[in-house]
């Protein structure tokens, strides 16, 4: 670790010293408001009229007529000029930052861009107003008058019009360096908050100030922080930030959209309302949905289009409990409270919102919360810096008139006042690759990586505490311990134990393609039961029943794309229904889902009954439970899917517990280990079923029903057994070719040969990979064949293919293994239970309840 850096600062005055020096001027002009505050607080002698003051404080002060702010001669341009709501704000804004910077209100019209149709009215509205800025022209002094500026660097063009001729500057700084205390380093935003709060609860709240960005993240966090804790606090709080103004807003740009409304996008809407709808409505779109509470927020967004904003608002204040009356009075400003709620309306509402600095009323007393930009000065003793990162950066305005170097030294000067503020400095920053405040470089004159670079000391918050929040229960908790598991459950709890915790406690909402995926179960079991009479009616009536249920989780264009993928994902059902001809009973081992029910069988009053669909198991032997689409026959279960079909190698990748990657999908590994578990020495086949996979080529008949299927071969032997029968011969033999080099291997050297070599080798993927095999293998097939060229291609391909065979399909000790693995997890879900979820090492992208921040 190389030497830390100090940090030093241009020794800045404090507020008593510069007291000391200004107590006996008549008049001190400062641009930095909390500063004239402070040096007022300090005057020990009567004055008439003010002491310490801003320059544009003394000019309203000179002025007896009504004063306009900025914002009001927005307000005032929107009423009496024919100009667009923004364009009125962008010329507004760069006619009086111009004029700041530049001390000339016509020196705008020197610049193209801003020479625009409205430039010549807006100059013409602020010349013949009274506001804040033309007053800071007019305003005159006293030629006795013995005057102080305070930090003159820090007066803008326009500010210094109030000096006189004569003045005394008097700098912010004195001669030599400070240096500044050391960073205490924290690793995460909670323990430096925690701690902040326990040292805040220490000390007098009027005694404190916390210097930190508005837009750092833990801004919210620590108001949150301090009102569980009931610490007071001083804050400009903008009356965006009304939850009333922000329920308002929200609904009426609900109540706007003509389409596409679902019930989870009213879920800021319900809170306030005090509306309780369960999550599992949430995909839901309103139009379908019976819901009472949504009924009455449907009711409300209704009348948005027919309301002017002041009916809308009063409507609203009758079911909030927020105090809309500061917000009843910016829309009487804006002269829109009977104005039509429409689009353009809400947006030039939502712009002037954001556009200016309309603050509610806010504490006078506790901690008083500064942001980095607005203040050099703060007057308490305790002074905390949380952060202080690159957000604290002041962003210079590209515009032709401001000058970059002059801005950048003024907000560097500022910023090491800033950092000398009170009595005691802390200065808390979080370690890790967070980049400091540019500013810092400059005082250091390099490039700062991260706050470790700078003399400092780690803190952390203590782990242990005295007084535990939560009292442990008079009697242990005792859990039944879990015997079984389904595949989806398990496939959640393998990729993220917390993330299956959660999916116990919270309800998800039901998804339109979960429910798409039951329809079409429902129909494979209700063709089952009555084909003919299927086959007999339209399908369109079938469709009619599919579209009644999913009206609620689609829109009119979505309805249609629906019915004509059903449609053709029916009919590929019935045919391959048809192809495997099922058996008509409840094989020993399964039994019927009680709690399901048929959509079909309802719809036309016609009991599915006994069949091999939808079966369920529950075998607490090996862990394992769920329920089995369908049985074609002892050697073959069915999954049918109406997702997207994957690769049979990407689904081996996803089911071995060895070779997972990303999310697992062991359904295959669960329901072949119960088969088997029922018929043990029978070869199976686990086919997944995808009858939408070929809806596309379907409707230009290009279809095929093999399209739709991907099929896992078990072999109830293991694969040493099973690579030397006569059944894998022949398998390799007939898929090579006729004129291939593997086939005529095989030929030459027969079954015999082929088994005498290959069994009992103890086979494993790498030996099948290893050289050491290929030797032999070639050396032996040379002996019976003789050394030609094409034995050692064909023994290449013969060992090839036996690869892809173990890859490609599962033995027995496939299912050993998993029936073993199961087991672990069981007992690991068990263990669980009792000592809380971990994390795990997820993907995250494939968590349901990341947005429960679960890390």
């Amino acid at each position: 670790m190389g030497e830390k850096i100090p940090l030093y600062a241009n020794r800045s005055k404090g507020i008593d010293y510069l007291y000391d020096e200004v107590k006996d001027f008549d008049l001190v002009l400062t641009v930095d408001a909390p500063l004239a505050d402070a040096l007022n607080i300090r005057l020990d002698r009567a004055k008439l009229g003010y002491f310490a003051t801003t320059p544009r404080r003394w000019a309203i002060n000179q002025c007896g007529d009504q004063i306009l702010d900025k914002r009001q001669l927005y307000l005032k341009a929107v009423k009496e000029l024919d100009i667009e709501w923004k364009e009125t704000a962008f010329l507004l804004d760069n006619i009086i930052d111009c004029w700041i910077n530049t001390g000339d209100i016509s020196k705008i019209l020197e610049y193209r861009k801003f020479r625009r149709e409205g430039t010549d009215r807006i100059l013409e509205l602020i010349s013949s107003t009274s506001n804040f800025f033309n007053i800071l022209e007019r305003c005159t002094h006293p030629r006795d008058m013995n005057l102080a500026a305070v930090g003159e660097y820090q007066f803008n063009k326009l500010d210094k019009k109030v000096l006189p001729e004569r003045y005394t500057d008097v700098s912010l700084f004195t001669d030599g360096k400070r240096k500044m205390p050391p960073f205490r380093l924290f690793n995460s935003d909670t323990e430096m908050i925690k701690t902040l709060v326990e040292n805040v609860l220490k000390h007098d709240p009027n005694d404190i100030a916390l210097v930190m960005s508005e837009k750092d993240p833990y801004d919210n966090l620590i108001l949150s922080s301090f009102d569980s804790h009931s610490i007071p606090y001083m804050a400009n709080i903008p009356i965006r930030e009304h939850p009333g103004l922000r329920t308002f807003i929200y609904l009426m740009s609900t109540g706007l959209l003509t389409r596409g409304i679902k019930v989870k996008d009213l879920r800021p809407l319900m809170a306030p309302l005090k509306i309780h709808v369960s999550t599992e409505y949430d995909e839901q779109y309103i139009a379908g949905s019976s819901d009472a509470g949504i009924k009455m927020i449907e009711n409300m967004l209704g009348k948005v289009k027919t309301s002017s904003f002041g009916e809308l608002l009063d409507m609203c204040q009758e079911k909030l409990d927020s105090d809309m009356s500061s917000v009843k009075e910016h829309l009487n400003e804006l002269e829109i409270s009977e104005e039509e709620i429409t689009q353009e309306a809400l947006n030039a509402l939502i712009y002037y919102l954001d556009s200016f600095d309309v603050s509610l009323d806010s504490s006078s007393h506790g901690v008083l919360l500064a942001s980095p930009k607005t203040s050099a000065y703060i007057d308490r003793p305790l002074v905390f810096y949380m952060g202080m990162e690159s957000t604290w950066t002041s962003e210079i305005a590209r515009k032709p008139w401001v000058d970059p170097k002059k801005f950048d030294k003024l907000m560097k000067k500022n910023f090491e006042i800033l950092l000398q503020n009170g009595e005691s400095q802390y200065y808390m920053v979080k370690s890790g690759e967070t980049a400091p405040c540019f500013y810092f470089n400059e005082m250091v004159d390099q490039s700062i990586g991260s706050f470790s670079d700078f003399e400092h000391s780690k803190h952390s918050y203590p782990l242990e505490q005295k007084v535990k929040p939560f009292l442990p229960p008079k009697s242990p908790t005792t859990f039944k311990p879990i015997k079984s598991i389904s595949q989806s459950a398990l496939n959640l709890f393998v990729h993220c134990p917390k993330d299956y915790m959660f999916s116990r406690i919270v309800r998800r909402p039901t998804m339109w393609y979960q429910l798409r995926g039951q329809l079409l179960h429902d129909f494979a079991e209700f063709y089952i039961a009555h084909p003919d009479f299927c086959r007999s009616r339209p399908l369109g009536s079938f469709v009619e029943v599919l579209l009644e249920e999913i009206n609620p989780y689609m829109d009119e264009l979505e309805m249609k794309v629906f019915a004509t993928q059903m449609k053709e994902g029916m009919v590929n059902l019935m045919t391959y229904l048809d192809s495997v001809k099922p058996p008509k009973y409840v094989p020993e081992g399964y039994g019927k889902a009680s709690w399901s029910t048929n959509l079909f069988s309802k719809a036309f009053e016609k009991p599915v009954g006994e069949s091999p669909t939808e079966l369920f198991f529950n075998n607490e032997d090996i862990g394992a439970r769920g329920v089995v689409d369908l049985m074609v026959s002892e050697s073959e279960i069915v999954d049918h899917k109406s997702g997207r079909k994957k690769t049979l190698s990407r689904i081996m990748k996803e089911i071995r517990p060895e070779e997972m990657i990303g999310k697992p999908n062991l359904q295959p590994m669960m329901y072949l280990a119960h088969h088997r578990y029922l018929y043990p020495d029978t070869d199976i086949v686990f086919t997944f079923n995808h009858p939408l996979e070929n809806v596309d080529k379907r409707i230009f008949d290009r279809g095929y029903i093999t399209d739709n299927l991907v099929q896992i071969q078990y072999y109830a032997a293991y694969f040493d057994e099973t690579v030397a029968t006569g059944d894998i011969f022949d398998k390799l033999f007939n898929e090579a070719g006729t004129s291939t080099d593997r086939r005529k291997v095989l030929e030459k050297i027969g079954y015999g040969n082929y088994a005498d070599f290959f069994k009992d080798r103890g086979f494993t993927r790498d030996y099948l990979q290893s050289e050491v095999l290929e030797t032999e293998f070639i050396n032996y097939a040379k002996e019976i064949v003789g050394d030609y060229k094409y034995v050692e291609k064909g023994c290449r391909g013969i060992l090839k293919k036996l690869l892809e065979l173990r890859e490609n399909c599962l033995f027995k000790e496939d299912l050993d293994d998993f029936e073993e693995y199961l087991g672990k997890q069981l007992s690991l879900l068990n263990k669980y239970m009792e000592e809380g979820f971990p994390v795990g090492d997820p993907d995250l992208d494939e968590l349901e309840h990341k947005d429960m921040g679960i890390l």
